[in-house]
């Protein structure tokens, strides 16, 4: 039989997406050891503040676990933490969250390479990139 391959592309960014702010209070909360618990008692948890619990899981399961815990790099929450809590400013969390989730969304990494970087080859004035 046949062995078949693996898509290069997912739809987890159609259910969760970058939820940068989610993501950064799910790293300033996460424990390791508190946290082996079934993903469905996390959610119940509500440490996101979502008004279902559904929403809650879709994100932990979708994009927090496959990004920041079992992701490229492994356990990359631990180096988010590290900056979250020296309170790094926004202009150094941002790319690194980026960073992180592009690693583990091969649709956001490609276009990230592919667009992004030709549109800034286009781009004569460096100062007005944003």
């Amino acid at each position: 039989m046949p062995k078949t391959k693996t898509p290069r592309y997912n739809t987890r960014l159609l259910k969760a997406g970058a939820l940068f702010n989610e993501m950064r209070i799910l790293v300033r909360l996460w424990d390791e050891k508190k946290n082996s618990m079934p993903l469905s008692a996390l959610a119940s948890q509500n440490l996101l503040g979502k008004p279902s619990r559904s929403r809650e899981l879709d994100i932990l399961k979708y994009a927090f676990l496959p990004r920041f815990v079992k992701g490229r790099p492994l356990q990359a929450w631990k180096i988010a933490r590290a900056l979250e809590d020296q309170e790094a400013s926004l202009e150094i969390l941002r790319p690194i969250y980026y960073w992180i989730t592009a690693r583990n969304e091969p649709l956001l990494y490609d276009f990230g390479c592919e667009e992004l970087y030709k549109r800034c080859l286009k781009v004569k004035n460096w100062s007005n990139v944003r």
